[in-house]
């Protein structure tokens, strides 16, 4: 039912298909990352709080390998090749 719900559908299928994820998708999971990596980084140690080194070391570590592979990923799938380049690439492949 989640591949057919008009919605979620599509960018269910765009990741399973290409790997892409839209740019939309990406600027909120990176906007809810920078907010939640904010927390123990930024704003717990400004209100007197203590954070470890470690867990903060750590926190930002994760927090910039998601960001890299949100990053890496596609906006959107590859363009189809033109009609003859395709099946020269075809050809050349065998």
């Amino acid at each position: 039912w989640l591949l057919r719900h008009p919605r979620l559908g599509p960018p269910i299928e765009s990741w399973r298909s290409h790997g892409v994820i839209s740019a939309r998708a990406k600027a909120a999971a990176l906007i809810t990352l920078a907010i939640s990596l904010a927390f123990p980084l930024g704003i717990v140690p400004l209100l007197g709080g203590e954070v470890p080194l470690p867990a903060q070391a750590l926190t930002a570590c994760a927090g910039l390998c998601v960001a890299a592979f949100l990053l890496s990923r596609p906006s959107r799938p590859p363009e189809p090749l033109p009609e003859p380049l395709a099946l020269t690439r075809s050809a050349e492949s065998r």
